[in-house]
């Protein structure tokens, strides 16, 4: 009886319930003046900001995930940001097909034909004036091993041998190129000629440099079995840039598993005893080779070195770069007057200062990200990135971060969010000092700044007309 009584009076109070909460005439109508939440808006907090050089940056980490994907080469000149200037470190090592190396078709070859250094072009990453540019390149060998185990920055100096296998001129092209590719890494007698197509530089090393890798196996076979080995013999090469241009080029050195022609590396053609071509590839693999870019930045006599760590904290104009060159240092406002508040949005929002008259040639960044320090001082994206990136859609989506245009004013705005970020500092969890920077959106991580070449302007906190403004909108508990 006690259980059908209980039963009973659930019944009786769900029916109140739901009759009460389906009423429009009673919802609310039992709430106080003073307990209705106070939702708010300003966008009168002001921001100060300035510009910075970067600190070094990680161009190679141990670990795949914060590894670059592509590879900046060339120094280029800025009438506005000065000369930026990118070179590539990287070791090789013997291709493996599955868990062998299969060197074994060197033991009776005659001669080296041809030594080539295949590097697929990146054109995504083509910044500036530089299609139809003359490029030079030098080749040298390293004089260090690099520790496949340890971070490396972008400041770091690799040590070099005195003397260049070469040094290359070409002409920066998007330019499908097609050659012949003969016989891989296999135990095949022979393979068809095959003719190849796609967009890459082949930089022609000397035969003596073949001849050493091929001989290098026959004196001592287990050299291509050991990589430590291996790497103490051939630490790798530096490819450096020798001539200025009004732009920037990268490359992939990446592996390309199903077709060895397609990658990345040293590719040694000889001739066997039966005086049959076959090839044999070196490359990049990031699972065993390290492959770092050292970066130098030089803002003499520039515009941008007028703003370089000011002795203002507001400058009218701020300058971003890529790689590791210029970032604008953020400070927000104090929120003290904001007590027991929620952030439902907040946004920031920058103005592009054209300083060129519409000229195009450098075009503005395609992603801009905000950085902030963790609490060992390590840089990390602002929450608000990683949430969008983690949620696997566009990142210009959640986040923004990327050029509108401004039809009202003509000018071309970034707007980012960073609700979440701003949440923490009024909670007082979260420092109020941040950095904005542009970034390749192929893959939002921090690292992806050494992939960019990408700058800009924009107008500071000190301009009269157009400084930076923080919209937010809130709801005091």
């Amino acid at each position: 009886m006690k259980l059908q009584h209980t039963l009973a009076i659930m019944l009786t109070i769900s029916a109140l319930f739901y009759s009460s909460c389906t009423d429009p005439a009673i919802v609310g109508a039992d709430l106080l003046d003073e307990d209705i939440a106070e939702v708010g808006f300003t966008d009168t907090f002001a921001v100060l900001t300035n510009t910075a050089q970067s600190d070094p940056i990680l161009t190679f980490s141990p670990f795949r995930d914060d590894q670059l994907d592509a590879y900046l080469f060339g120094t280029m000149v800025d009438p506005v940001f000065g000369r930026s200037s990118s070179t590539i470190n990287v070791q090789f090592y013997p291709y493996q097909f599955g868990s062998s190396v299969n060197p074994t078709a060197f033991e009776d070859y005659t001669a080296v034909d041809s030594v080539v250094l295949l590097l697929p072009y990146a054109t995504r990453g083509f910044y500036g004036d530089i299609i139809g540019q003359q490029i030079g390149m030098e080749v040298t060998p390293l004089d260090e091993l690099l520790d496949v185990d340890e971070d490396f920055f972008s400041d770091r100096i690799v040590a070099t041998k005195m003397d260049p296998l070469t040094v290359y001129n070409f002409e920066a092209s998007m330019d499908t190129l097609t050659f012949n590719d003969y016989t891989s890494n296999s135990d095949e007698e022979v393979n068809d000629t095959t003719e190849v197509a796609f967009f890459h530089l082949r930089v022609p090393l000397p035969t003596s440099f073949g001849d050493s890798l091929l001989q290098a196996y026959l004196a001592d076979s287990t050299l291509y079995e050991n990589r430590l080995d291996f790497l103490n013999r051939f630490p790798g090469l530096q490819l450096s840039p020798t001539t200025e241009a009004g732009g920037i080029l990268q490359f992939f050195l990446s592996t390309n598993p199903l077709t060895p022609a397609l990658t990345a590396g040293i590719h040694v053609y000889y001739r066997d005893s039966s005086d049959q071509i076959r090839r044999y590839l070196y490359n990049f693999n990031p699972n065993q080779n390290t492959r770092l870019t050292s970066f130098e930045h030089d803002y003499t006599g520039t515009p941008a070195s007028e703003y370089i760590d000011n002795s203002s904290v507001s400058d009218s104009l701020i300058f971003l770069q890529g790689m590791a060159g210029l970032e604008g240092r953020i400070t927000l406002p104090d929120f003290s007057e904001l007590q027991n508040v929620v952030v439902n949005k907040a946004e920031l929002e920058f103005y592009v200062a054209d300083l060129e008259a519409g000229d195009t040639t450098f075009a503005v960044p395609e992603q801009l990200v905000l950085a902030t320090e963790d609490e060992s001082g390590e840089e990390e994206l602002l929450i608000d990135v990683i949430n969008a990136d983690m949620r696997q859609q566009d990142v210009p989506f959640f986040f923004g971060g990327v050029p509108e245009e401004d039809g009202d004013l003509n000018l071309t705005r970034y707007t980012l969010n960073v609700s979440t970020y701003l949440q923490e500092v009024l909670d007082g969890t979260a420092s109020r000092e941040i950095s904005l920077y542009p970034i390749s959106n192929s893959d939002i991580t921090a690292q992806k700044r050494a992939e960019t070449a990408e700058r800009i302007v924009l107008y500071g906190s000190s301009h009269p007309t157009y400084a930076p403004v923080l919209r937010l909108t809130f709801t005091r508990l």
